[in-house]
């Protein structure tokens, strides 16, 4: 487990990406040995996790909640069978930069409902956040963006407020 890999560290960043489809996935276990019951990360300041699809909704929830000093989370999440949990409820206080992904494998089944549970999460609970986040970076369904005019108002939610809002593709920017 990835807590054994750096046992003795005391990590501030951990960045993740799969980018081939034969590489190394990073699952639930991982991500618990690394977080969770003070292990290396417990007290991650930056989290990336990009092109994850072996990680469960539940699990993502689990670690988030146990990241009081979070201040940086990247996370591009490919829904493969569940997104049951609202794992975005669990971004911390700390948090400064949130940039968030969700798409679907291409032979799973759209979980709307719960992809607009997400939306509405990260409208009311980051993006209206005070003090509010510096940089919000949030990717989903163009159909989901469309929906009373989401986009427009979380366009005019960061202009009144007073953070930088990146609608869209953001994964190629964020360094791992």
């Amino acid at each position: 487990m990835l807590g054994d890999t750096f046992r003795g560290a005391e990590l501030s960043s951990f960045a993740y990406a799969h980018g081939d489809r034969l590489g190394f996935e990073i699952r639930n276990d991982h991500l618990r040995s690394l977080i969770l019951h003070g292990g290396p990360g417990a007290n991650l300041q930056k989290l990336v996790l990009l092109s994850c699809n072996r990680l469960t909704t539940e699990v993502l929830d689990e670690c988030l909640r146990q990241l009081p000093h979070l201040q940086h989370l990247a996370l591009s999440f490919i829904v493969v069978d569940e997104l049951a949990h609202n794992f975005v409820q669990a971004f911390p206080p700390a948090l400064s930069v949130a940039k968030l992904q969700i798409t679907h494998a291409r032979y799973a089944k759209p979980f709307l409902d719960e992809e607009r549970m997400l939306c509405e999460a990260l409208e009311e609970q980051v993006l209206r956040r005070h003090p509010p986040l510096q940089l919000v970076c949030a990717s989903f369904a163009p159909w989901l963006l469309e929906e009373d005019d989401r986009e427009l108002r979380w366009i005019g939610i960061s202009e009144s407020i007073g953070f930088s809002l990146t609608i869209g593709a953001w994964e190629p920017d964020e360094l791992v």
